[in-house]
């Protein structure tokens, strides 16, 4: 004999909470709020990416504004008596008391893309001149960051670049 609906024993609520526990998976709704709880997450993480990445490249471009200035005035105690190395407007590794006074071929690498000018004679400006700095809070804040801490030299965002001046030097 078959069972009617009506004539299936009622369930407790203890078993009715038993057969829910058993089920396998997530609904639908369950699915799609985990989906966007992701997305959300992703969404503020990939938004700080470029502020990081920003402040990352002022780090680096301030590490080597610091070596280059320290470079070129190490240059001019150890190569130039006392004065400035003059040069047209030259790639720095193809200075060749800069490049030394920087640590070498190797350790000037990096830095191919900076160039140095300091024309001959009394009263010049020193003018060291970063690669092309795509990204406009990186050259901001490498200007900012960088004359903070120096008082004689100057760094400007000119386009592109920053430069970074020193005024009234003696360059031979």
């Amino acid at each position: 004999m078959s069972r009617t609906k009506e004539q299936e024993p009622l369930k407790t609520q203890t078993e009715m909470q038993s057969e829910k526990k058993m089920r396998k998976g997530l609904t639908l709704i369950e699915t799609l709020l985990v989906v966007v709880l992701l997305f959300a997450v992703l969404a503020v993480v990939f938004s700080m990416f470029p502020k990081i990445k920003g402040k990352l490249d002022v780090m680096g471009l301030n590490s080597s504004a610091t070596m280059v200035i320290g470079g070129v005035e190490s240059a001019k105690s150890q190569y130039g008596n006392g004065r400035y190395i003059a040069s047209s407007k030259k790639a720095i590794p193809d200075i060749k008391a800069l490049k030394l006074s920087l640590g070498g071929e190797k350790a000037t690498e990096s830095l191919s893309d900076w160039t140095y000018e300091c024309p001959d004679g009394a009263s010049s400006t020193i003018t060291v001149t970063t690669p092309d700095i795509q990204n406009d809070d990186a050259r901001d804040g490498l200007e900012m960051s960088f004359n903070s801490k120096n008082s004689d030299w100057v760094a400007t965002v000119n386009g592109d670049t920053v430069e970074f001046t020193l005024d009234k030097v003696l360059c031979k």
